[in-house]
């Protein structure tokens, strides 16, 4: 049996570098100003080895459309590249409409013998609304992070059930 932990993390230094290129990044523009550094993050120890399970989350990430940062990304530590298109399973959802304010995950395992444990953790990138609102619960920046380190650890337990 798996046991899945949520936490919200409001100091989530160890997983979450700054990400200084988000900031000079071309490739976006935070209107409203960069969000917080808060995220959210979904921990759980798999009954699996370490190397199944090191393979099986870049799988994991590639196939949910996340693009690793190499300049951060190390064995046990993945850090994705900012994504601005929403989780494909709330394409016709109303709950978001169409502005993103960019996501970005971060992934830690460590083996501990037969079993890894492992936490995926999703942080927003620019504010949609107002930094305050976007902090409550219910918001759609909350929503997103949540919506995104569940996916990840959800599509994890799958493949490595073998599940498609």
């Amino acid at each position: 049996m798996t046991r899945v932990t949520c936490a919200l993390s409001l100091a989530f230094a160890a997983l979450a570098p700054t990400y200084a290129s988000a900031q000079n990044d071309s490739a976006y523009t935070c209107v409203r100003g960069a969000a917080s550094t808060e995220t959210i993050e979904v921990s759980t120890t798999l009954a699996r080895d370490s190397l199944t399970t090191f393979r099986a989350i870049d799988s994991v990430l590639a196939r949910l459309g996340y693009a690793l940062d190499t300049t951060v990304t190390r064995p046990g530590r993945w850090v994705t590249r900012p994504r601005f298109t929403w989780p494909s399973v709330t394409n016709k959802e109303m709950w978001h409409g169409s502005e993103h304010p960019g996501v970005q995950v971060f992934v830690t395992a460590v083996g501990k013998g037969k079993s890894t444990r492992f936490t995926a953790a999703a942080r927003i990138l620019c504010v949609l609304g107002t930094p305050k609102g976007d902090a409550e619960s219910g918001s759609v920046p909350s929503m997103l992070k949540m919506l995104s380190a569940v996916q990840v650890a959800g599509e994890l337990d799958t493949f490595l059930k073998g599940k498609p």
